[in-house]
């Protein structure tokens, strides 16, 4: 419905995403922006929040308003069950006082003051001039004052209608057949529509570059929902760590970012401070390194300062509690306040880590291509690597003294920062790497860099994202899912079960074919290779992932197989093709194959047999080719 005029005033408050290729977390909220009444946004309908879903967001949905026609969302991909899964990642979260009710279908497009919350492609040239290049953008309006809109009791920051326009410059899709994947977008705007701000951590869900293969949440985003929307009974233990950010003999240092790292849980939490250098973070009860940092890759426009607090933010040098070779540890308990304070030098940072890739432990001279560092970048766990970098600053006078990581289960082995002998191709720049050792990890966890030469500092928060070890199977690996024979090679059409480790979640998940009545081509964010085309998933799970063989492979001798877990990929392996290569499908006595008798609903066993010469028995079986 319309909201009456006269009742309130409204604002609204654009929030966008960018792009980026790895996964994040973190929290800062957003606010009215208004210095009269500075208020935090938070729902006033948290209590049920429907969101919609256009009817235009279809498979092969369609759009020429960048001037070309772009295939927005892929064929082969499923945006309802997207959107489904993006809800439910915020859903889960049952210490906080929200419930997002089930995604609803709608011919409403967007509109800031109808109270529904709706996603859409951008339809019209007025709304796709405010994306300005984004991946996707979030309208919220919010109340700036006390009162009732419809059915909703409101005060200075209630959000009241929260709209998520996709860029139709963009091809979207839900099996990673595209760039851009749907879900982890959709998971990024939600945070949004509830009022999370971007945040100071790199490697964070809400960082100002949508991950694209981001879909879950972590303790950072689930600590934003709880102190945005608090249990009164049955909520979550929090504790909280404030203090003053001061320049050494200047006074404050404003705007400060704020970052706490929790060495037993691997917690990496962002804050902001305020003009006065003072800031106020609620965390989970732990042991906490804080170190404050200036804007850096995350500027003060990422998180919708005006040009007038931008220009105020203070230029400084990053600094730990404690100083960084014997970092402070701050103890926090459930209920009560810790103080870190720390005293910070002037002056920008001539410090600038610029591109970084990971070779070989103790290599040199192995690593090719170098991506920006402009976001998190992503390594496997479980596994000893080098950080192969370069940037302004860094060079060979750096030593373990100098070079810093902070996170979970990482470490910098004695003695490996050094330079390598390639010469780049980049004047006065060297070539550096350092060695990382990373334990095995069942989840996904942030590490931080914190480097320092002579007056100057660098801090990159969660800036490594730590993944669960590399999927890895062997040829013996991959057998016909009914039988499990034909070991080592496929058929098209054929369904096949890949045995091996980390080639799925811990937990066991099912084919979702929930919209479409077809099978996904990503389950469990596991996805499945023949020669580059995803395969249809049937389940998957750590030690074993079952699919459909595509029907490309068909007239092939061979066919290349790569399994793909939270964005890290295993070693390629090559297996023969086959026309055909039958299995029957098993049941759980030893020998007996699934057969049903010919009535169609009897089990056919020892103790329930066909009539012979009569009837006839079903069996089921894969691999015809």
């Amino acid at each position: 419905m319309r909201i009456p005029t006269g009742l309130l005033l409204l604002a609204s408050i654009l929030v966008p995403s960018f792009v980026t290729t790895t996964r994040a977390w973190g929290y800062l909220r957003l606010n009215t922006g208004d210095p009269v009444v500075l208020a935090d946004l938070s729902r006033a309908d948290s209590a049920g929040i429907q969101f919609y879903l256009n009817n235009s967001v279809v498979p092969g949905a369609s759009s020429s308003l960048s001037g070309k026609s772009v295939k927005v969302i892929t064929s082969d991909s499923d945006p309802t069950s997207s959107v489904k899964a993006a809800l439910a990642s915020w859903r889960a979260v049952t210490t906080a006082n929200i419930n997002l009710l089930p995604l609803l279908p709608t011919t409403t497009g967007v509109d800031s003051q109808d109270l529904k919350n709706v996603v859409a492609i951008a339809q019209d040239a007025t709304t796709f001039s405010v994306l300005n290049g984004v991946l996707a953008l979030t309208v919220n309006t919010f109340a700036t004052g006390t009162g009732t809109i419809g059915t909703l009791h409101v005060v200075p920051g209630s959000i009241i209608d929260s709209d998520i326009i996709l860029n139709p410059s963009f091809t979207f899709s839900t099996n990673g057949t595209a760039s851009v994947d749907l879900q982890s977008v959709l998971t990024h705007e939600l945070g949004h529509s509830l009022g999370a701000n971007h945040t100071g951590v790199l490697g964070a869900t809400m960082f100002q570059r949508a991950a694209l293969n981001q879909r879950g949440l972590s303790i950072d985003d689930v600590t934003f929902l709880n102190v945005a929307y608090p249990k009164t009974t049955g909520g979550a233990v929090l504790g909280q760590i404030s203090g003053t950010i001061t320049v050494t003999g200047g006074g404050a240092a404003a705007y400060p970012l704020i970052t706490v790292f929790e060495a037993g849980s691997g917690a990496v939490l962002g804050g902001l401070g305020s003009v006065d250098g003072t800031y106020s973070l609620q965390v989970p009860p732990g042991s906490y390194l804080v170190y404050a940092e200036p804007f850096g890759i995350v500027q003060a426009g990422n998180l919708y300062f005006t040009q007038a607090q931008a220009n105020a933010a203070t230029k400084f040098q990053a600094a730990m509690l404690g100083g960084v070779a014997t970092p402070t540890p701050v103890l926090v308990t459930a209920g009560t306040t810790a103080t870190a304070s720390i005293a910070v030098n002037a002056g920008s940072t001539t410090l600038q880590l610029q591109n970084a890739a990971f070779g070989a432990a103790g290599g040199a001279g192995d690593v090719l291509s170098f991506p920006s560092v402009s976001g998190p970048v992503l390594v496997a766990s479980g596994k000893t690597v080098d950080m192969v970098f370069f940037g302004a600053g860094l060079d060979a006078t750096l030593t373990d003294a100098n070079f810093k990581v902070f996170g979970q289960g990482i470490s910098v082995a004695a003695g490996s920062v050094r330079a390598d002998p390639r010469i780049l191709p980049i004047g006065g720049l060297t070539l550096m790497r350092v060695t990382l050792n990373i334990a095995a990890r069942t989840t996904q966890g942030l590490a931080s860099i914190f480097i320092t030469k002579g007056a100057n500092s660098l801090a990159l928060s969660g800036v490594v994202v730590m993944g669960t070890p590399a999927p890895a199977f062997t040829l013996g690996g991959v057998v016909n899912g009914a039988s499990f024979g034909s070991v080592g090679v496929v058929a098209p059409g054929e369904i096949v079960t890949i045995f091996g480790s980390n080639v799925g979640p811990l937990n066991l998940i099912t084919a979702d074919f929930s919209s479409l009545g077809v099978f996904s081509k990503n389950t469990g964010d596991t996805r499945v290779l023949f020669d580059g085309v995803p395969a249809s998933m049937i389940y998957s799970f750590g030690p074993q992932t079952t699919v459909a063989v595509p029907y490309s492979v068909a007239g092939q001798q061979n066919t290349s197989i790569v399994v793909e877990y939270q964005g890290l990929a295993s070693t390629p392996i090559s297996v023969p093709v086959r026309v055909a290569a039958p299995g029957l499908f098993l049941g759980l006595a030893a020998g007996q194959a699934v057969a049903f008798n010919g009535d169609n609903k009897t089990i056919n066993s020892a103790a329930t047999p066909e009539v012979r010469g009569t009837g006839v028995v079903v069996l089921f079986l894969t691999g015809e080719g």
